[in-house]
């Protein structure tokens, strides 16, 4: 992960999968002294980014988002290199900002609480160990290693319609009234519980509040309008949002659920050639319009072509010209592109026996006994791949748990400024 702008900072590390189900774009990401939000795709470089060849997948990402979606990628990504830690692995990766962006000093005589654009808190990067990075109090304790850490800010806001925001933590200290000149707030804890009730926000102009109040039903009444604020993408709604904000301690689980489409890699053609020229027929398929000769030199400058190599360049543009003419001819049969469970479904109950690069099954033989009468067949999968793709999120509650009508309805947060490519 890497902070967007002015200059990229590697700040910490994530699983691919970890960025589609649990910090995709618009989750925290609790590191171990930074608090980060994934930002949208705008601020994200394609260039590193692997297209993934998945048709049937790209056809219900284009019916869920557009036909503008034009391709599918992975994130980006080098392999990361010790030997040159300044190379460009050390600047490639997922952009990340700072949220939430208020801060507190980790000194139990300060607990200053304040956001980090205040001037208060300044950035100490770790170039060999990312996860180090973090920000500290400069005016507390003394100069060098001894200022204290500033952590994240514990709570924020979020709204069922995907919005989230900082803590208005001015606004609820005082009341809803207008804040007193030049007052400083402390965020403090009684007890060991760390329960919201033993959690308190003051200002000294001796004005106290218990996080208890920002809860449940007390919060509708003591916390502001949602400003429909998408800080992954820097936006605010133009009409605002009618929604409560409800406040959420940092991480929480349900402050993201990921708006997924997931497809099962199963095979188009009977032959391993055959399957990966359709795998990965959207870059192939531009050779196909171009003569021979020309068309099998540029094969090799394919992003796909280590993968389909082994075969030989003779094969290859043998397939590729089969799979053209298939396609012209109308033969391809075009319900499977809308339809993601029955391809599937055929796939498992008319297993094929040879071994195709991402899909192997066997039928077996024999079914266990006193099942024949509903039981008709067993098939063993070898090797199989799911590939998912995310076209949204949603705080505070699961796509899948709200009623159909509603989940239709609400779309959840987008993933770009604009209708994402």
């Amino acid at each position: 992960m890497t902070s967007p702008a002015p200059q990229a900072l590697r700040v910490g590390e994530l699983r691919p999968s970890q960025l589609l189900h649990t910090y995709g774009i618009g989750a925290v990401t609790d590191l171990p002294n930074l608090s980060t939000m994934v930002m949208g795709l705008d601020d994200w470089d394609p260039i590193r980014a692997r297209v993934l060849s998945e048709d049937r997948l790209l056809a219900a990402v284009r019916r869920r988002l557009g036909t503008q979606v034009a391709v599918l990628r992975t994130p980006p990504h080098l392999p990361e290199n010790p030997a040159d830690p300044y190379g460009d692995w050390t600047r490639t990766g997922v952009p990340v900002g700072l949220f939430p962006r208020w801060l507190r000093c980790s000194r139990e005589r300060c607990n200053q609480l304040a956001p980090a654009s205040s001037g208060l808190f300044q950035l100490r990067p770790n170039l060999y160990r990312p996860e180090k990075t973090k920000y500290v109090h400069t005016n507390c304790g003394g100069g060098g290693k001894g200022q204290p850490t500033a952590w994240p800010a514990r709570f924020l806001v979020a709204c069922p319609d995907g919005h989230m925001d900082d803590f208005p933590w001015v606004y609820f200290v005082h009341g809803g009234t207008a804040p007193c000149e030049g007052g400083t707030l402390t965020l403090t804890e009684s007890g060991t519980t760390g329960e919201a009730a033993n959690v308190f926000v003051r200002c000294t102009c001796d004005r106290v509040r218990s996080m208890a109040d920002a809860l449940g039903q007390a919060g509708e009444r003591n916390l502001p309008a949602c400003r429909g604020h998408h800080p992954h993408l820097g936006t605010f709604a133009q009409n605002g949002c009618g929604e409560h904000a409800r406040t959420m301690a940092l991480g929480a689980t349900n402050s993201w659920f990921a708006s997924q489409l997931r497809v099962f890699s199963i095979p188009r053609a009977d032959e391993p050639l055959d399957q990966a020229v359709r795998e990965h027929w959207a870059l192939l398929f531009p050779s196909a319009a171009v003569p021979a000769d020309a068309a099998k030199m540029l094969l090799a400058t394919q992003a796909c072509w280590p993968e389909l190599e082994q075969y030989g360049t003779d094969a290859v543009w043998t397939a590729i010209t089969k799979e053209a003419r298939t396609l012209n001819t109308g033969q391809e049969d075009e319900a499977d592109e809308f339809d993601l469970s029955t391809p599937e479904w055929k796939a498992f109950t008319q297993p094929r026996d040879q071994a195709l690069p991402n899909f192997t099954t066997v039928r077996e033989r024999q079914v266990p006994e006193g099942t024949t009468d509903w039981l008709d067949s067993v098939v063993l999968v070898h090797r199989l791949r799911k590939v998912s793709a995310l076209t949204g999120f949603t705080p505070i509650e699961a796509p899948e748990w709200l009623p159909e009508e509603e989940s239709q309805t609400r779309g959840g947060a987008p993933l770009s400024r604009t209708d994402p490519t």
